[in-house]
């Protein structure tokens, strides 16, 4: 199942949207999850991570759609975003968030069966790995993408995510060796950070999204230069 969000304050683009989404889903007999919103403050006020696409609109109130896709990426940087506008020239824009693709209004069906093809093309190619956790309400499988970090807690794991706090028994060196190269790296003995969501780095901290964590001296050396290595990937 695909689990799309569609921001958009006109009710007649996104009605046609659903009604292309819906057409494609019977195409392609795929399941999905469509959840409309009426504007970019909705969406970020609701968000919670999982969705796999957001179409947005451009040109919306209150905040338009590259600000509300700034800060969607500093929640989310893997999920597949598509504008919708019609100003060709709001295209350009994308490339600031890394948006995939964008949709020029009036939306034609056999355009946007185009768009949505190439949209699941990039999913199973960028797929998001995830972790499988035995917690004490039985087993879930947890996005890696939606881990902000993770610490000790005597014999426990304690994942800090957009859904919220999971514990899990387990030990941090081995939560280390399975995701150092998965872009995570530990600001102190005991915390292990998910880098793509690091927006800042100090002499003595780390802000992870909206938390602010300690570096600790032994490893401020390793953290900095695994943070930098990622920055010149992306």
């Amino acid at each position: 199942m695909l689990r799309i969000a569609l921001v958009d304050d006109n009710p007649k683009d996104r009605l046609a949207l659903q009604s292309c989404l819906a057409e494609y889903a019977k195409q392609h007999e795929v399941e999905l999850d469509v959840q409309p919103y009426p504007n970019g403050l909705a969406f970020l006020e609701a968000f919670k991570g999982g969705f796999d696409i957001v179409m947005m609109d451009v040109e919306m109130p209150h905040m338009n759609g590259i600000e509300v896709a700034r800060r969607l990426r500093r929640a989310d940087p893997l999920v597949v975003l598509i504008f919708v506008t019609n100003m060709v020239q709001c295209a350009v824009y994308g490339y600031e968030v890394d948006a995939v693709d964008y949709l020029l209004k009036p939306i034609h069906k056999s355009t946007f069966m185009g768009k949505m093809d190439r949209a699941v093309r990039h999913i199973a190619a960028k797929s998001d790995p995830s972790l499988i956790l035995t917690v004490d309400s039985g087993i879930i499988r947890l996005k890696l993408s939606d881990i902000y970090y993770l610490e000790k807690d005597k014999n426990y794991l304690v994942y800090h995510t957009v859904q919220g706090e999971y514990r899990e028994r387990g030990s941090l060196s081995e939560a280390t060796e399975r995701l150092a190269d998965k872009g995570f790296s530990r600001c102190t003995a005991g915390c292990l950070v998910n880098l793509h969501h690091v927006t800042r780095i100090s002499k003595e901290d780390v802000w992870v999204d909206q938390t602010v964590l300690p570096l600790a001296r032994p490893q401020r050396k390793s953290f900095s230069a695994d943070f930098l290595a990622l920055l010149g990937g992306a």
